[in-house]
Formats: structure tokens, sequence, C-alpha cells
């Protein structure tokens, strides 16, 4: 028998290798996302949406934010802006599946404390149909 190259060990390093850079990405998506939801301006605009009795009537009690958010959030100090697409859902229903929709949200931070500028709820009406429900004053 002639020694050769193993494939079993090159293999084995090339998966452990795909699962640590996977694990990486993954663990960076999740602080990434935890760091947004701990944002002033999303805990904020999520209260005041679940306290809305416009966004009760059309998404049904009890609403909640589903586990992904998007958006961006820039801090300077106890300066900052965010611009975020939370999504929401409710206990109505709407053909068979738990009515949905996204809170736009738009907010600035002056002295450490956050103001929304913009607090709208998006829903589908329709495939392409969408209407908009400006939820601040």
């Amino acid at each position: 028998m002639t020694p050769g190259i193993s494939w079993k060990k090159p293999l084995l390093i090339g998966g452990a290798l795909v699962l640590l850079c996977g694990g990486c990405v993954v663990g960076g998506a999740w602080l990434l996302l935890d760091s947004i939801k701990s944002c002033g301006a999303y805990t904020q605009a999520v209260r005041q949406a679940q306290s809305d009795l416009r966004v009760i009537e059309i998404l049904g009690a009890p609403v909640e934010p589903d586990w992904y958010v998007m958006g961006s959030v820039k801090l300077v100090n106890d300066a900052g802006h965010a611009d975020l697409s939370i999504p929401l859902r409710g206990s109505n229903r709407f053909q068979g599946t738990p009515r949905t929709g996204k809170l736009i949200v738009a907010a600035d931070k002056a002295g450490g404390v956050w103001t929304l500028t913009r607090l709208d709820l998006v829903t589908a009406t329709g495939p392409e149909a969408y209407n908009t429900q400006p939820l601040l004053p």
C-alpha cells in the first residue's frame, strides 16, 4: 500500500471551517438584531403601536412584533437617528392566517431622549395593494 493523503482530514477541516463561519454570521446577525431591538426608538414605537386602538382593530390583540427587524440606528453620544421597519402580527385572521403589518418608524434622539417623527402602520389589502395608517398626531 502506498502512503497518500487521506481525504478525510481535509474534509473534516473544511466542514469545521464552514460551520465556524456560519456560526459567526448567525451570531453577528443575532447581535445586530438584538442591539436594534434594545434601542429606545424600537421599544417606544412597539409600545405605542400595541396600545393604539386603530392597530388593535386592524391586527387584533395582542399585537406582537415579529423576531426580525430591518433598518438602521445611528448614535453619537446622546444623539442619533433611527429608521426602522418592524413587522407586527395580531390575532385577527385574514384568509386563515394571522393578520400582519409593518410598523414604519423614524425617530430622532437628542439629549438621550428618543422622539418619534414617523410612525405608520402598513398593511396589505390585496396582492399588490397596501394601506398606510399614520399613527402620530
